[in-house]
């Protein structure tokens, strides 16, 4: 990652300078007060805000994410683009299960004593749940645990599709495979 510099002579990272222009505030506000320095920096640093700007740097080049081989990715940006388009299949796959799964319901589901409607009703509820609690797992907990060094944002990707991976098996198992 290249570094910013700021008159004083204290280095920034390329993404301050993004999120000082997202926010309004300039880089120079820093300079002309030093104190400051620390509260802007602990804005961004925060384990939940560093995946959300990395994610928002993926963003801004999407041209060269097309030229990416995922199978030779050697620098962590093209790891990070491989870790997301890995789990963008993933989910898509969970998506499709999932209406399968639902599919499945309505055609067997009217034997049982709870009837169809409230099995679908319940497999809905659950699956808002575990999406909710896979996002927050993955994308904060994580995060956390990562303390918002230079791998969180893969680290995140790769907990989300092993995550989705195992429901797509268990839906699998449970609904379309029985």
């Amino acid at each position: 990652m290249s570094f910013g510099y700021v008159n004083w002579g204290i280095a920034l990272p390329d993404f301050l300078t993004l999120h000082e222009r997202l926010s309004g505030t300039i880089v120079s506000s820093i300079a002309e007060s030093p104190g400051s320095l620390q509260k802007h920096t602990d804005l961004v640093m925060t384990p939940i805000a560093a995946p959300i700007i990395l994610s928002l740097l993926c963003l801004a080049c999407p041209a060269q994410a097309q030229d990416v081989d995922c199978d030779n990715a050697t620098s962590n940006v093209e790891m990070t683009y491989c870790g997301w388009e890995e789990f963008e299949r993933a989910d898509t796959e969970l998506n499709r299960i999932y209406k399968e799964a639902i599919g499945k319901i309505r055609l067997t589901g009217g034997d049982l004593p709870a009837g169809r409607d409230a099995w679908e009703k319940k497999l809905r509820e659950t699956q808002r749940a575990w999406v909710a609690f896979r996002d927050l797992n993955c994308d904060e907990l994580l995060a956390i645990e990562w303390g918002g060094g230079t791998g969180t944002n893969l680290a995140i990707a790769t907990c989300r599709t092993d995550m989705t991976n195992a429901r797509i098996t268990t839906l699998r198992e449970r609904y379309i495979d029985r």
